[in-house]
């Protein structure tokens, strides 16, 4: 009796281990902080293109490079990730362009709650007239906006 229950034993740590052994990475798994590329914002349609040194481009049209930069068709941008807010400012003027919290993250698409934020990156905790921002939680008022990783 006392060979079958280690051997019933040492089969449910094989059947475990080879049930987690078996589970592989996807797209769908969370990432957690994979910001780097070039993003397709859903509100807009605009293309985020995010550097690692935590700069980059706002653009009404893919694959912006410094050149576009200078002739009018892009906005550069610094980016940060502190403290589970995502922030994207104007390089030129200074002035908050995106704040938001993860929602869900995965490898091709990041859903945001992206909160109105005045100049100096603040949450703007008056409800805006403009419609856009029309959830609220305890940090303000909210949309829901999708970035998909373009490729």
């Amino acid at each position: 009796m006392k060979n079958f229950k280690t051997s019933a034993v040492m089969l449910m740590t094989l059947l475990i281990s080879v049930a987690v052994s078996a589970c592989s990475k996807d797209d769908d798994e969370p990432v957690n902080g994979d910001f780097i590329g070039m993003w397709q914002e859903s509100w807009y349609d605009d293309y985020i293109n995010l550097n690692s040194d935590g700069t980059g481009f706002w653009s009404e049209i893919p694959n912006v490079t410094t050149a576009d930069y200078n002739d009018g068709t892009a906005t550069a941008i610094k980016w940060t990730y502190a403290d589970e807010w995502f922030t994207i400012t104007d390089t030129m003027n200074n002035e908050c362009m995106f704040k938001g919290r993860i929602v869900t993250q995965t490898a091709d698409k990041i859903i945001f709650r992206e909160y109105a934020c005045d100049e100096g990156g603040n949450i703007d905790v008056q409800k805006p007239t403009n419609g856009k921002y029309i959830s609220e939680d305890s940090y303000g008022y909210y949309e829901v906006i999708t970035f998909i990783r373009h490729k």
